[in-house]
């Protein structure tokens, strides 16, 4: 999310870090003796965070921009037999969707309370986020998102050892990456 809201160049050097660890590594499928001599890697996903800060119909979106960052090398991944996948995630989501209607028109929405300033203020907002890019391209015309950096508290109304904290796709990450070995 930081990249995007820096622009096209914050975008660049985001690909040129995850293409330069892409090269570092072997990847593809392992049978039972490369797994323990010198194991390749089966499985990638590439998430990016903070998927609360944006309404539910915008994080396909995220994910569209993660991987056209990342086009040659999926496709190279993927001809080694290597699953990939991207995921817009949140581990701790600390907003909540609203649907607000303006001019007979809804619009979607996120709602969710700042860190706190002092102990006994209570800061909610409302923030209806920019249109997210879906590639690199969108990202030219627009220079950045324009999301501004809110810090938003975790809820509070959860209780430890009682509930599971709020979260955005952690289920999905933990099934794609170890999944299959749970069965």
């Amino acid at each position: 999310m930081n990249a995007v809201n820096g622009g096209k160049e914050e975008v660049n050097k985001l690909q040129q870090i995850l293409k330069n660890v892409f090269k570092i590594h072997d990847y593809g499928s392992n049978n039972w003796l490369r797994r323990l001599i010198n194991p390749n890697i089966e499985k990638i996903l590439v998430a990016t965070s903070k998927a609360d800060l944006l309404p539910p119909d915008q994080h396909r979106k995220m994910q569209l921009l993660l991987s056209s960052l990342l086009t040659n090398e999926i496709d190279t991944l993927k001809q080694k037999g290597c699953s990939y996948n991207a995921l817009a995630i949140s581990s701790i989501r600390a907003t909540e969707n609203r649907v607000i209607s303006e001019n007979g028109h809804d619009i979607q929405a996120v709602c969710g309370r700042l860190e706190q300033v002092a102990d006994d203020q209570e800061n909610w907002v409302t923030v209806i986020p920019a249109d997210f890019p879906e590639s690199v391209k969108q990202l030219e015309v627009k220079n950045g998102h324009g999301l501004q950096n809110l810090k938003f508290s975790p809820p509070q109304n959860w209780r430890l050892g009682k509930d599971a904290l709020p979260h955005i796709r952690m289920d999905q990450v933990i099934d794609f990456l170890v999944g299959d070995l749970m069965g």
